[in-house]
């Protein structure tokens, strides 16, 4: 009897966005602990039928007396008839209100039902409830995962899962329908115990990822797993095949790094185009260092959601991010080629030829970013994350400190000294001391020397081959770095005129 009773004992997973007022998601979490109540919908679609219901037998009995004693049909009938339209006028603006409040469809789904023999599709919108839909775990027939693409006019640029059975009954589950990590673990397990006829690896792989970045409950997810209380499984860096997010990622070896975090060749087995990726980890403060662990949470959300908004050649691309044992850890693309201070030490300065088409190159990237709505600051913008690549091209790496110009949070002093904006240093950044930063850039490049901190950089009066750079080059790096920022270029576009003018001065 008891094993009969814990094969068929139903665990229910709340399905569906959260309504977005606070004293509705007071009930919905009470709805949560007493999955057999009736939910907050329910009660007002209830309610709502009743008060229709009654009105309708109101209306009914008024007209019956009314005929009864003569008072002539037409008074009935317009009673009738206002009651007919009421009843129709209450059911229309129920709806309305109902899909702009809660977002979703009378009918559509609530809950997700899991039993060892199947899983249920529940809407428990109406009183008592009803199930939409069963499929049995050994009918199932394909268990697909589907990548959204960013669209907000199209629902099904989300990311769901496809589930068909033998019978062709076909549903979707959308992720950020699943409102806890929890809660997708529960239907990852349920799936990996109990569909052994098909390969569902892709769909369990989809199910531990913590969201699109555009989902509505991204920040949510992720916030949950930085809140973690469970004691850390590893202390030290990670080694060789250590795999995380349940086999997702495989970790091939150590970039580099050091004691706030690393970042990491790994392997991908869930993205068919990169194999291989970059994992740039945050290690988290303990949650008894509650200052600490906020701050360091509060810095990896904001670098996923500013290179989440960013889609340039010449910056490195984002594909997804996840927290995972107390570390939290950004997705990123594997970059071929080396950093320009690693072409410097290398092989020497570079000729003003090299220089100066890398230099317009830089110049688009810097324009993109304070193109964004609102201007996005890179404030780290050195030889150490400027990649060349083989064919000559840049890519700008780490955004670890940048920020967006309308942040008003008081900024607490970041980045590479020599290569730092005096206004930065004194914590009010602006989309000109990124243009400071690609002047002392080019000076690293030109003289094979580190920029002075605070300083004008002239690279004739510096540099042991300062008969091979041109004075009027010299005249451009060192306004680039002017000290007083009304005297520095305004703009990257007046950086890119004076560029462009620059270099054909140079042809001639």
């Amino acid at each position: 009897m008891d094993k009969t009773r814990r094969n068929h004992r139903e665990i229910l997973i709340r399905y569906g966005r959260l309504a977005p007022h606070a004293q509705d998601r007071i009930l919905d979490q009470f709805y949560l602990i007493l999955p057999g109540s009736m939910s907050l919908q329910g009660f007002l679609i209830t309610q709502t039928f009743a008060l229709v219901t009654g009105s309708i037998g109101i209306a009914l009995f008024a007209s019956a007396i009314l005929l009864a004693i003569g008072e002539g049909q037409s008074l009935a009938k317009s009673l009738y008839c206002c009651f007919v339209i009421e009843i129709i006028w209450v059911f229309v603006v129920m709806h309305l209100n109902y899909a702009r409040r809660y977002r979703e469809k009378p009918f559509d789904i609530t809950e997700i039902g899991l039993t060892n023999d199947e899983l249920r599709l529940h809407s428990r919108n109406i009183h008592g409830g009803l199930i939409l839909d069963s499929f049995r775990w050994q009918d199932i027939s394909t268990l697909d995962f589907v990548e959204g693409i960013v669209s907000e006019k199209n629902e099904l640029s989300r990311d769901h899962i496809i589930i068909s059975d033998t019978r062709k009954h076909q549903a979707r589950l959308f992720l950020d329908s699943l409102q806890t990590i929890e809660e997708r673990n529960i239907l990852r397990a349920f799936i990996d115990s109990n569909i052994k006829q098909i390969d569902a690896q892709k769909a369990m792989t989809g199910l531990t990822r913590t969201g699109k970045l555009a989902d509505v409950p991204f920040t949510k997810l992720w916030s949950q797993a930085l809140r973690d209380a469970r004691p850390r499984l590893h202390t030290n860096a990670l080694s060789t095949d250590i795999r995380l997010q349940n086999g997702r990622f495989t970790i091939k070896g150590l970039i580099g790094g050091g004691g706030q975090g690393a970042v990491y060749m790994a392997e991908a087995n869930d993205l068919s185009e990169n194999s291989i990726v970059v994992l740039k980890e945050y290690v988290l403060p303990d949650l008894v260092h509650d200052i600490e662990h906020k701050d360091a949470c509060e810095q990896f959300e904001k670098e996923v959601h500013l290179l989440s908004k960013l889609n340039h050649p010449g910056i490195v691309k984002m594909f997804d991010a996840f927290v995972e044992d107390h570390r939290a850890y950004l997705v990123l693309e594997l970059i071929a080629g080396h950093s320009i201070r690693d072409e410097i030490q290398n092989h020497g300065p570079m000729p003003y030829t090299v220089v100066l088409p890398l230099c317009q190159q830089m110049a688009v990237i810097l324009e993109h970013l304070h193109a964004a709505t609102p201007v996005i600051m890179h404030l780290d913008f050195s030889p150490e994350n400027l990649m060349l690549s083989p064919d000559r091209k840049i890519k700008v790496i780490d955004f670890n400190i940048s920020s967006e110009e309308n942040s008003m949070r008081t900024r607490t002093v970041m980045g590479k000294q020599r290569y730092m904006a005096p206004e930065q240093y004194r914590g009010k950044p602006s989309v000109r001391s990124d243009i400071y930063a690609l002047g002392a850039t080019l000076y690293f490049m030109l003289t094979g020397l580190e920029p002075e901190p605070i300083t004008t950089a002239r690279c004739r009066k510096n540099s042991r081959n300062a008969e091979v750079i041109p004075e009027s080059l010299d005249k451009f790096v060192s306004r680039a770095t002017a000290l007083d920022e009304e005297q520095r270029f305004q703009s990257v576009a007046e950086v890119k005129i004076e560029l462009t003018k620059l270099i054909q001065e140079l042809r001639t």
